[in-house]
Formats: C-alpha cells, sequence, structure tokens
C-alpha cells in the first residue's frame, strides 16, 4: 500500500518544513493513509527573563510540544507513538523532534490537510477542548487564551508558541521508498511582542531643572488577554490615559499584568542613561494589535532646589512599518525627550524612536504630543 509522509524540520525563526509524499500527482483526494515524519530544529534555550536585551539571534524557546492534525476544521483523530488512538501527541523533550531521522507518525487518516504545533503550554490547558468528549475543533483550539501574566517576561523561556501547516508544495525529491514528497511551513511564533527600555535621556536638562527622577514606569493601550489565535476582545483593552496620571498609577500598576515598574532612575545631565545597567533592560511583553503607550512618573528639581511631580506620555513611536505592535517582534526603544514634555498631573503627553528580533527585532524613537 502506498503511504504520504510528511516531514517536520524548523527553519531559524521556527519555522518548521513539513514534506508529505505526493499519491499519484496531489497529496489530497483519496483515501491513502498518510505518514508524517517531524523534526524540529532551530531552537533553543533563550536569554534570562528579565534584563537580557534581545538580539536578531536570540532564539525563541521551545521546551514542550503538542503535535496535531486537522482537516481545516475539525482535529482529527490518529495513531499515537504509542500505538492508541488520540488527538494530540505531547513531546515534554523536544530533542527528538530536533534529531535528523525526526519521529514518524504512520497511517494518518487521509483526511488530513494540516499540521498543528503548540508548544510551552499546559496539557489540561489543551485537554478542555482536545480529546475524547470535547469539541476537538480548530476553532475551539484556537479559541483558548493567554493573558499577560502568563506571556509576561518573567516566563521567556516558556511563552506559548503557535503554528499551522502552509499548504503542501510538490518536490522532486524522493525518500528511500522512491515516495514523492510535498513541503509546507509551519511558523512556530510567540504571541507576545517584547518592548525594550534601553535607556532614558532628557536632552535638554538644565534649562529649568537640574535633576529629574523616573520612580515609576508603565505601559498602557494594551490587551490584557487574547485568544492563541484571532482577534482580541475590545473589553480586554487597557485602554490609554485620557485624564488623570495620578489616578491611572493608583489603579492600575497592581493589575497591569507585569506592565509596571517601581524604578529609581536619576538623570542628571543630558546624557543617556542606561534604564537597568549594563548589559540589561527594562522589558515588558505585550499583545499584538495596538501601540502600546510608555508612562513615567518624574520627581523634578528646579534651578531653585524645588521639587515637583511630573508625567511623561509617548504618544507614538517612529520606526514602525505597520498601524500596531506585531507578536514575534522585539522593538526597542531609547526614551529620549525634552524638558517641555515633562507634564503636570493631569495634562498630557509624548513620542519615542524604535528598533525589532527571531524574534525579529525593531528600533522605535518615541514621539510626544
Amino acid at each position: 500500500m502506498k503511504t504520504k509522509n510528511i516531514l517536520f524540520t524548523a527553519l531559524a525563526a521556527l519555522a518548521v518544513l513539513v514534506s508529505c509524499n505526493k499519491e499519484e500527482t496531489s497529496p489530497t483526494g483519496d483515501n491513502t493513509p498518510k505518514s508524517i515524519t517531524i523534526a524540529l530544529g532551530g531552537t533553543s534555550q533563550g536569554s534570562r527573563a528579565t534584563g537580557a536585551p534581545i538580539t536578531t539571534t536570540t532564539p525563541v524557546t521551545l521546551s514542550k510540544a503538542y503535535v496535531l492534525f486537522s482537516n481545516g476544521t475539525n482535529l482529527v483523530k490518529f495513531k499515537g507513538q504509542n500505538g492508541s488512538e488520540i488527538y494530540m501527541e505531547a513531546f515534554n523533550d523536544v530533542a527528538e523532534l530536533k534529531t535528523e531521522a525526526g519521529v514518524t507518525f504512520h497511517n494518518l487518516p487521509a483526511e488530513v490537510t494540516e499540521v498543528i504545533v503548540v508548544g510551552n503550554i499546559e496539557r489540561t490547558t489543551l485537554e478542555d477542548c482536545v480529546g475524547e468528549g470535547q469539541t476537538n475543533t480548530k476553532a475551539a483550539l484556537e479559541a483558548i487564551t493567554r493573558t499577560l501574566a502568563q506571556e509576561s517576561p518573567a516566563n521567556l523561556n516558556s511563552l506559548t508558541l503557535y503554528g499551522v501547516s502552509a499548504e503542501l508544495v510538490p518536490q522532486t525529491d524522493k525518500d528511500d521508498e522512491a515516495h514523492s514528497y510535498f513541503k509546507a511551513t509551519v511558523e512556530l511564533k510567540p504571541l507576545v511582542a517584547r518592548l525594550e527600555i534601553r535607556n532614558v535621556q532628557c536632552t535638554d536638562l538644565g534649562s529649568a531643572y537640574k535633576k529629574l527622577v523616573i520612580s515609576q514606569i508603565a505601559l498602557a493601550n494594551l490587551y490584557k488577554q487574547v485568544p492563541i489565535k484571532g482577534t482580541p476582545d475590545s473589553q480586554e483593552l487597557l485602554a490609554g490615559v485620557t485624564d488623570s496620571y495620578e489616578e491611572f498609577f493608583a489603579e492600575n500598576s497592581a493589575a497591569s499584568g507585569g506592565t509596571y515598574d517601581q524604578v529609581s532612575l536619576e538623570i542628571d545631565d543630558d546624557q543617556a542613561k542606561p534604564t537597568v545597567g549594563a548589559g540589561q533592560t527594562l522589558c515588558y511583553h505585550v499583545f499584538g494589535g495596538t501601540i502600546p503607550e510608555i508612562l513615567a512618573r518624574i520627581t523634578k528639581t528646579d534651578n531653585n532646589d524645588a521639587t515637583s511631580f511630573g508625567y511623561i506620555q509617548t504618544s507614538g513611536f517612529t520606526g514602525l512599518t505597520t498601524s500596531h505592535f506585531e507578536a514575534g517582534k522585539v522593538y526597542t526603544v531609547d526614551l529620549a525627550f525634552q524638558e517641555e514634555t515633562v507634564k503636570q498631573p493631569d495634562t498630557k503627553c509624548i513620542a519615542v524612536i524604535v528598533e525589532v528580533a527571531n524574534w525579529e527585532v525593531v528600533p522605535l524613537t518615541p514621539t510626544y504630543d
């Protein structure tokens, strides 16, 4: 009996390559069982959870993976590695998937048209919609939600990854049994974008103030949770500040999902100051779909040694090539501003500069109103 094979290999940014054997001229349209070989590569342990900047060569970490098969609408039950009929195969040791030989699934139902891979998520979370007695639909799987707390920088080495294979493309290569192959790609990406605030600078300090001390930094205009794949619910949006900065910091700091920091950044000249220190950075994870606002609470000391509070708030960034932040990218910001952009407690506002990482790294520059 002729079989069909699919081979998974991962590209540099967690792109997974799938090859499957061709029965006659099409990968679908008959009832021939399929065998699929899966191998993942191009992943390793990521950088430390907080502080260490991510670069274009920093890999996204895959610590465990779940492989599922779909006909485009429903998840398809298949014979697992132990011979039992299952809806998903778990790999707690991904090294097995990253070998050159990979892992082969034999006699998959002919209706299989997609391979789905979910990485770094608890099995119990998937079992709410996958398995005996569950809905076992692709839509239900993609509706699983994740929160900012779950996808925070503190969990850098266990961020949720998700990908679905692209269309199968015929190849000229043959396997040892002269089966023809098709190839497709699955791009495993984090659900979050990463925002790194690397330096802070008041470019004209000394005109009205001799010292500025930033005591709090927070983000606004971001989603608090999103489905694994799909459009976030607008009710989950932590909106930007439109009135009182004092109320924002008082009400949202504890519930901002890891997007708030108590800091002590003293700016006493017009030179850029690292937000944390050598080889470190302030970093935040946000879901895609918005342009986050950066807010900072500042103690101002004027030239007569009188102190008062003020705030800066970014109004946007130069360097963006899209209308919003995108998951899987790292946006790096130097928070440079002028004295006139430091506002009173109930007024607005700022703008900033950025870059993006393998993760893909994007440099941005803040702007201010």
